[in-house]
């Protein structure tokens, strides 16, 4: 029996909560993360760059900036006012250097005499002093990094751990991500290296959330969506309605054939290259033998924008992958399955169709409850 591992995101949470849901033909569990860009939980993986202590920068220097001769000086008014600017402002540098290394020799002096005669700690050693102390600091950033990496990394044991005892192992087991949480868990997409494999991480390699990720549950990703059993789950429950196509899969036919009775009319949208010899002699023999015709409706091929319209409350069956919804036209109380669960679309849909409701796999694994009591 195949296992769907769904992940989503949930804010406000201190660690993953997990839930073993069993269905009658899979297993879904489900699990809520508060992940981010390279965080985990509240936890930073990133190497953050400290700055420079501020007992590091020497003391002594009598002005703020030097003085940048290539610098805007405001409305220019010609090239002797501004060279006698510039000889001006050399001057003034000048008298503060010396008037600054004046004040320096006088400190020294009396700080000499009041350290009994011993030579304060001159630039150099003040220096090494602060070179230390940034090192210091630089070792005790580095060890917190490593600590928590530990935490997360133990935390994602964890995790696959009690998943793998629920499924029973890993053989059938295929994971589904929401697109904030896949992109914070599985980072560029990169292949395993022999880093993650080895258990060796470095701040500067980048993507540790995800490498920690790969470590321990390095499963495949769902892709079956338009397999007729997963086609067929989305399809459970919806009432007899009118219905429309949008797009083409190689299940449709048998799917077709199954709920034609529900049908009160079914029209079939997609591009004009998809309408071969084989799509037409179906359409002629669904019509024969159930009685039902079909409306095809075909489109330029490239064109993603489709107009159509539902006067009554229909079922759209949407095959297309596309993120767009193009321009339709449908009554309040229609249903839009959206069989490749794009959420960009399910927001459009929300945002521009009052009445319509949306529903695809993903929103039926983040929102399904348990009926019973789940033995593993």
């Amino acid at each position: 029996m195949d296992t769907i591992l769904y992940f989503y995101k949930k804010r406000g949470l201190q660690a993953p909560v997990a839930e073993p849901l069993g269905m009658k033909s899979y297993l879904l569990i489900r699990v809520a993360l508060d992940v981010g860009q390279e965080e985990w939980f509240g936890r930073k993986l990133c190497m953050e760059r400290e700055t420079p202590h501020s007992s590091a920068v020497e003391a002594g220097t009598p002005w703020e900036e030097p003085y940048n001769p290539g610098a805007s000086t405001g409305r220019r008014r010609g090239i002797w006012a501004g060279l006698l600017r510039f000889l001006w402002q050399r001057e003034d540098v000048r008298g503060a250097e010396s008037k600054g290394e004046r004040c320096r020799k006088q400190t020294d002096k009396a700080g000499t005499k009041d350290m009994g005669g011993q030579k304060p700690v001159t630039g150099t050693k003040r220096k090494k002093k602060n070179r230390r102390l940034l090192d210091r600091e630089e070792i005790q950033a580095r060890e917190e990094w490593q600590r928590r990496v530990e935490e997360v990394d133990n935390a994602v044991g964890r995790l696959a751990a009690l998943a793998e005892e629920w499924a029973g192992g890993f053989e059938e087991c295929f994971c589904v991500y929401e697109d904030s949480v896949r992109k914070a868990l599985l980072g560029d997409g990169a292949d395993r290296d022999e880093k993650v494999l080895e258990g060796k991480l470095d701040a500067s390699d980048g993507n540790i959330l995800a490498k920690l990720w790969r470590r321990h549950l390095p499963l495949e990703e769902f892709h079956g969506y338009l397999n007729r059993m997963w086609v067929e789950q989305l399809l459970k429950g919806v009432e007899p309605f009118h219905y429309v196509i949008l797009g083409r899969a190689s299940c449709l036919p048998a799917v077709l054939e199954t709920y034609a009775h529900r049908m009160k009319s079914l029209k079939w949208i997609l591009p004009e290259n998809d309408c071969d010899q084989e799509l037409e002699t179906f359409v002629e023999d669904f019509y024969t033998e159930f009685g039902l015709a079909i409306v095809l409706q075909r489109i330029p091929a490239g064109r993603k924008r489709v107009q159509f319209i539902c006067a009554e409350p229909s079922v759209i069956l949407d095959f297309t992958g596309e993120p767009g919804t193009g321009m339709p036209e449908l009554a309040e109380g229609s249903v839009w399955l959206d069989m490749l669960s794009v959420e960009e679309k399910r927001r459009r849909i929300a945002g521009r169709m009052k009445g319509v409701q949306y529903d695809s796999l993903k929103e039926r694994w983040k929102t399904v409850q348990r009926k019973k009591p789940f033995m593993p």
